[in-house]
């Protein structure tokens, strides 16, 4: 009889977490779509990054299995391309199977310069990385942003070329956030992912970020 109770207290345990689960979806769905209404913004509920016109071969988006774009938004302005969504993919099996959510805008712009880099969030196993040779492009004039940041690319002098004091200064405000760049197209994505409640400002945000790539090199 004990044996029985746990699986049925099991049972329920799980039952409640998919119901729940599911109610949170649903009204992060829900709220988003609202948003995007609010603004005039186009809202798909589910996507895919080649229906959002987006085909450049960005790391992110090729790690893991299970990759899903859902609550995506259009933010076109005359002369960019704007894609706001949600991504999730999965790593490992069984029991070591876990789930990463992330808040990903991807931007198109002729207005973008850019080299082909990778900036993410320093932490303490790209330290221990480094020890052993992995790349991390450093700026001596800009010791927080060489703290914040990972930053990566094959051509190192042309990275270094582009991101100037101006931007390292800049940049050094949104250490939270990573960047895959290359030419004319860039995702700037946050994890965990953003409340449905804080999307005003995720979107006035990823816009600095993009309106900090968009400078001029003599700025």
């Amino acid at each position: 009889m004990p044996i029985v109770l746990l699986i049925l207290f099991a049972s329920v345990i799980v039952i409640t977490i998919v119901v729940l689960s599911e109610a949170a979806r649903k009204k992060r769905q829900e709220d988003l779509s609202n948003f995007a209404a609010k603004h005039s913004l186009e809202f798909q509920p589910t996507a895919t990054p080649e229906s959002l016109g987006i085909y450049a071969p960005f790391p992110l988006l090729s790690l893991g299995r299970s990759r899903t774009v859902t609550n995506a938004i259009l933010a076109d302005t005359q002369d960019t391309t704007a894609r706001l969504f949600d991504y999730k993919f999965t790593t490992g099996s069984g029991k070591h199977a876990a789930t990463h959510h992330f808040s990903v805008v991807y931007f198109k712009s002729d207005l973008l310069m850019l080299p082909e880099f990778s900036l993410t969030q320093e932490n303490f196993f790209h330290k221990i990385g480094k020890v052993f040779g992995m790349q991390d492009i450093n700026f001596d004039t800009h010791p927080k942003f060489s703290s914040l940041f990972l930053l990566k690319g094959t051509e190192e002098a042309e990275i270094r070329k582009f991101f100037t004091s101006h931007r390292l200064t800049t940049l050094e405000n949104f250490g939270h956030l990573c960047i895959e760049a290359n030419q004319s197209r860039c995702l700037i994505y946050r994890v965990p992912q953003i409340a449905s409640n804080d999307y005003p400002g995720w979107l006035e945000e990823s816009f600095k970020v993009f309106s900090a790539l968009c400078e001029k090199n003599d700025s």
